[in-house]
């Protein structure tokens, strides 16, 4: 990280060269990872139906709710540990390993017995086997979960990356070979998904035994660690939760008030959305070794300048998105899905709200306060909520994607704001256009003059 005087000028240079670049590489990864995602969500679509792909989606998310209900918030802890120095990559690992063991069997049984309490009012019916599936998802997200943070607060996230890569190929691979053999049902997706989500926590934890070294992966809870990661779990756990239930709970809302048909056309959009979540937060990933360990003034304007360029991104992103959603959806899901296409065109709008909020939270979780970052969070779910109930009977499943489109810019702004505060950088820093030299504009201008270049007669020889 650049020093003395010249270190704020040099700081854009070295957003472009590092968070751009890292982020950069594990983006090229996962649009591996959901090109091949991309054409699972069309081989279920087609073979399921929107009536019982909802019943497979419903028990996905109600295990990845309570996945996040149980998890502690202990990913932001550990993230807090590191970035503070207050602990050994080894010990918070080895803690983490034993608090997935012990959280992983709680929320597989809460799910399972939830699922059962829930079969018929809100997923739509589904089979005790469905349910049974979907818990046993649980343990292996939590693992997915803490491995994936303490990789990226490593800078690791190339090796995540080809985790999530051979993940991908690896369930259209499943796929394929199921619909070749007979027909595709809820259940076999769901074992289908129960089997990737257990090599992805397989995987990642592979990658950090090579970063932390094997033994970090043995459980144990380390007296001088426990209270510490107790204290910011229980404080970042309320913002961790309600972030997750603000991208997750409209689907279940749309369930409950509308049906089946409208749960499942509702289902393909999120899924098709979170593809663009994923490409943003994977650039945002690229930032956060350096906001983890940089000394705290340069972080703060390292992450001002990594939001300036990743909004101009996000907005390109969405603008692309939307102008593709009806050909795209009508032709290769077909026209039973062309429900789809207004609240996915939506839905992308929202991908600019994570665009200032993720990497702002990065941040805060290492120098913010947590009671408020848990706030912005709730206030961001509590919206979400009160304008689904208020806008579907009008709208219907645009209704619910607007709602949440305005939740995810809330909790932008509103993280913004407190980054604003907590560094005394202007919120206009952030938001400002991308300047000459930022990467977003360099790299298209350096692009088009090496195209120029080789267009002049004589150039090729």
């Amino acid at each position: 990280m650049p020093d003395g005087p010249q270190a704020g000028n040099d700081l854009t240079a070295y957003v472009s060269g590092d968070a751009f670049r890292s982020g950069g590489r594990l983006l090229a990864l996962r649009a591996g990872q959901y090109a091949s995602l991309f054409v699972c969500s069309i081989i279920v679509a087609r073979a399921l139906g929107p009536p019982e792909r909802a019943e497979y989606a419903l028990v996905l998310s109600l295990a990845a709710i309570v996945w996040m209900m149980i998890s502690a918030g202990l990913d932001s802890a550990a993230s807090r540990i590191l970035g503070r120095r207050e602990g050994s990559l080894e010990d918070v690992t080895r803690l983490l390993s034993a608090a997935a063991l012990v959280l992983g069997a709680i929320g597989m049984a809460l799910t399972f017995g939830v699922g059962l309490l829930l079969q018929d009012s809100v997923l739509q019916g589904a089979s005790v086997l469905s349910i049974a599936l979907g818990a046993a998802t649980v343990p292996c997200l939590l693992v997915t979960q803490y491995s994936s943070a303490l990789l990226f607060r490593m800078g690791a996230l190339s090796s995540y990356g080809r985790v999530v890569v051979i993940a991908g190929l690896l369930q259209l691979a499943l796929l394929a070979a199921t619909v070749s053999i007979s027909d595709l049902t809820a259940q076999s997706a769901l074992v289908i998904a129960l089997v990737v989500s257990a090599s992805i926590a397989a995987g990642l934890a592979v990658a950090l035994a090579r970063v932390a070294g094997r033994r970090a992966l043995l459980p144990s809870a380390p007296r001088e660690l426990r209270g510490a990661a107790a204290r910011a779990g229980v404080q970042f756990h309320a913002s961790s939760l309600a972030l997750y239930l603000n991208l997750k709970v409209d689907l279940l809302i749309v369930a409950a008030m509308l049906g089946a048909t409208d749960a499942g056309l509702y289902s393909l959009a999120v899924i098709l959305v979170d593809v663009l979540f994923a490409a943003s937060q994977s650039m945002s990933f690229g930032a956060v070794e350096t906001q983890t360990h940089a000394p705290a003034e340069q972080a703060a304007r390292y992450t001002a300048d990594f939001i300036r360029q990743n909004v101009a991104l996000a907005f390109l992103l969405a603008m692309l998105a939307t102008a593709a959603a009806y050909p795209a959806i009508t032709i290769i899901y077909g026209s039973e899905w062309a429900g789809a296409v207004l609240p996915f065109a939506i839905l992308t709008v929202a991908i600019i709200g994570l665009s200032v909020e993720t990497p702002s939270r990065n941040l805060l979780v290492r120098i913010g306060r947590p009671r408020q970052v848990a706030y912005v969070s709730i206030a961001g779910m509590v919206t979400n909520v009160t304008f689904n109930l208020a806008l579907i009977p009008a709208l219907g499943i645009a209704g619910s994607a607007l709602a949440s489109v305005l939740s995810y810019w809330l909790v932008g702004a509103l993280m913004l704001a407190l980054l604003s505060r907590e560094t005394g950088l202007g919120m206009s820093e952030s938001l400002a256009l991308p300047r000459r030299d930022d990467v977003v504009r360099r790299i298209p201008r350096q692009w088009l003059q090496r195209r120029a270049i080789g267009r002049e007669p004589g150039a090729a020889g």
